[in-house]
């Protein structure tokens, strides 16, 4: 790898790829045989380990790039921007779906044609992929908040809930490409801001099998659990390195 630090390995069809790390400004991706380790191809676009389906990569990078890659081949299909970094991607049926950090928003793409479908805007950086299940795409923000988006024509299968008071006073409207014949909008299902004291440099969103959200509250170094209606459960682990304690901040100040 050059000495350039990669990010988590995605195996698919007995395909490895690895990527760089969020956050790393040179960069690459490379497809291993997962068996024998044979380096398949290599691109020196600087971008992050794909989200993968239907034999295409969809991945961010740390220079906004989104790009769709064949990965049979490497070749790039299509490639987009979006402001700062281009966290790494989520993707279901049509849409791929990306969280930007300096433009503080989130984005769907069409697969096909990365054509930007809509952009909806939160209140602070997001620091990794969006989580999605049954309809319903969930992202935490370095401003404290999870969000819940939802939409019929947004996001594949969207199953309908109920704002709170809260969410609807504060809802805030999509942002579609106005030159687009098929824009569409994102819809705010809700919106919650953790509980227990708050959410501190947020990390990964997670869906757990009971279908409770995981949200890294890495800041103080615990997990916070909430229903899939935004309401806070529990917060789970403090800052140590004993049973049920995490260090979820690296030497750099950055959450993992």
């Amino acid at each position: 790898t050059d000495g350039i630090e990669t990010g988590t390995a995605v195996v698919a069809n007995g395909v490895a790829y690895i990527g760089s790390a969020p956050g790393v400004a040179e960069g690459f991706l490379m497809a291993f045989d997962a068996k024998t380790g044979d380096q398949l191809w290599r691109s020196d676009e600087p971008i992050f380990t794909p989200a993968v389906q239907d034999g295409i990569g969809y991945a961010g990078s740390g220079g906004g790039e989104v790009t769709a890659l064949d990965l049979s081949t490497g070749e790039v299909l299509w490639q987009e921007m979006v402001g700062g970094v281009a966290r790494p991607a989520t993707v279901a049926g049509d849409v791929v779906y990306m969280n930007s950090d300096s433009d503080e928003a989130i984005y769907a793409f069409d697969t096909k044609t990365g054509d930007q479908l809509w952009k909806f805007p939160v209140n602070g950086y997001l620091g990794d992929a969006p989580a999605l299940k049954d309809g319903v795409l969930y992202a935490a923000t370095g401003g404290g908040t999870i969000y819940a988006l939802g939409g019929e024509n947004a996001i594949p299968a969207a199953v309908p809930a109920t704002p709170s008071p809260e969410s609807a006073a504060n809802a805030i409207p999509a942002s579609p490409m106005a030159d687009s014949p098929a824009a569409i909008e994102a819809e705010l299902l809700w919106s919650a801001p953790g509980g227990d004291g708050g959410l501190s440099q947020t990390g990964y969103v997670t869906i757990a099998p009971d279908g409770n959200l995981w949200v890294a509250d890495n800041g103080n170094h615990r997990f916070q659990i909430a229903s899939p209606d935004g309401a806070f459960i529990e917060a789970w682990g403090e800052k140590g390195t004993g049973d049920g304690q995490f260090q979820l901040i690296s030497a750099t100040g950055d959450g993992y």
